[in-house]
C-alpha cells in the first residue's frame, strides 16, 4: 500500500526495517546452529561410516557412544530438528499419511525396495526402505551444508520426488557402484615404513617406500566395486575386498623376506638373539 502521509511512509518503513532485521537475526541464529551441529573440529552432529562400513550415517555421541540420527527439515528450508529411527519414519509416513502407495512406488523405483516387497506390501520392508531413503537424504543436507555452503534444504518429500528413478538414464538399473574412501598418502606411507621397519630392523631405500606407497594408493583411488544383481527370490550384491592396513601388512610380511633375504635373515637373527638375551636375564 502507497503511503498517504509522512507519517505513513515512516511507519510503513519502520516495519520493513524491522523484519529485515529479524530476517538477518534468524539468518544468523541459523548459521550459528549449522556450525555448532556440524561445523568446526568438534561437531556435535558427524557423519561417519555404520559399524559395518558400509554406509555414512549421521551420528553424535550419547553417554560417550555414537548413536544415529536423522534430520527432518522444516516446509520453510531453514530450520530443522534430529530425530532417531522410530521418530524419521514415523515422521515421514505422517507426510504420506494419505499417500502410502505412492511412497511405496517412489521407493521401489529408486531402489530402497524390491519389487517382491513392492508386491507383497511389506510394512517391515516399507519401514526400511523409508530409513534407508531418511539417511541418504540426512547425509545430503549435511555434506550440502559442510561440503558447499548451503543453508537451504529440501523438505524430504521434495528431495524424494526430485531423484531419477532408478532404472532411469537408458536403462542402466543395476550399474556396478563404486564406493572411494580416499586416505592421505602420508598415513599409508607410514604404515608401508613400520611395515619395513618391524621386519628388517633397519631403515630401506625410499625408493622402495614410495613404489609400495604408490602401489596402495592406486587401489585406494581404483576404490570398492560393488555389482548388484536381482534375482527373483533377493538380490546379490558382491564387493571387491576394500583397501585395510591389515592387507598391507599381510601383504608386505610375505614379499619382504623375498625380495630381501639376506636382510631379513639377519633382522631375524638379532630378535632371536634379543629373545634368548631376554631369557638370561630372567
Amino acid at each position: 500500500m502507497v503511503a498517504s502521509t509522512p507519517d505513513q511512509a515512516r511507519a510503513q518503513q519502520a516495519a520493513k526495517d524491522k523484519a529485515n532485521a529479524n530476517k538477518a537475526n534468524a539468518s544468523r541464529d541459523q548459521k550459528n546452529s549449522l556450525e555448532t551441529n556440524f561445523g568446526g573440529t568438534q561437531p556435535k552432529y558427524f557423519l561417519d561410516f555404520d559399524p559395518y562400513g558400509r554406509v555414512r550415517i549421521l551420528q553424535t555421541l550419547i553417554g560417550g557412544e555414537p548413536e544415529q540420527r536423522f534430520l527432518i527439515i522444516n516446509p520453510n528450508g531453514v530450520d530443522y530438528s534430529f530425530a532417531n529411527k522410530t521418530q524419521v519414519v514415523k515422521a515421514i509416513r505422517g507426510l504420506y499419511k494419505n499417500q502410502k502407495e505412492a511412497l511405496r512406488k517412489q521407493l521401489l523405483d529408486l531402489g530402497y525396495i524390491t519389487e517382491r516387497e513392492f508386491d507383497t506390501r511389506s510394512e517391515t520392508a516399507l519401514n526400511s526402505g523409508v530409513l534407508s531413503a531418511a539417511n541418504e537424504f540426512t547425509t545430503e543436507v549435511v555434506d550440502a551444508y559442510t561440503v558447499e555452503g548451503t543453508t537451504k534444504f529440501p523438505t524430504f518429500d521434495k528431495w524424494l520426488s526430485g531423484r531419477p528413478a532408478a532404472g532411469d538414464g537408458d536403462g542402466k538399473k543395476n550399474l556396478p557402484v563404486r564406493d572411494i574412501n580416499l586416505m592421505d598418502r602420508d598415513v599409508v606411507e607410514a604404515i608401508v615404513r613400520d611395515v619395513y621397519m618391524s621386519e628388517l630392523q633397519k631403515e630401506v631405500d625410499p625408493k622402495i617406500i614410495k613404489a609400495k606407497t604408490d602401489r596402495y594408493m592406486e587401489q585406494i583411488k581404483k576404490g570398492t566395486l560393488t555389482t548388484i544383481k536381482e534375482g527373483s527370490k533377493e538380490v546379490t550384491r558382491t564387493s571387491t575386498v576394500p583397501f585395510s592396513e591389515s592387507q598391507v601388512r599381510a601383504e608386505l610380511g610375505e614379499e619382504i623376506p623375498k625380495e630381501n633375504t639376506v636382510d631379513y635373515n639377519r633382522a631375524q637373527s638379532l630378535n632371536f638373539l634379543t629373545f634368548l638375551s631376554g631369557l638370561e636375564r630372567k
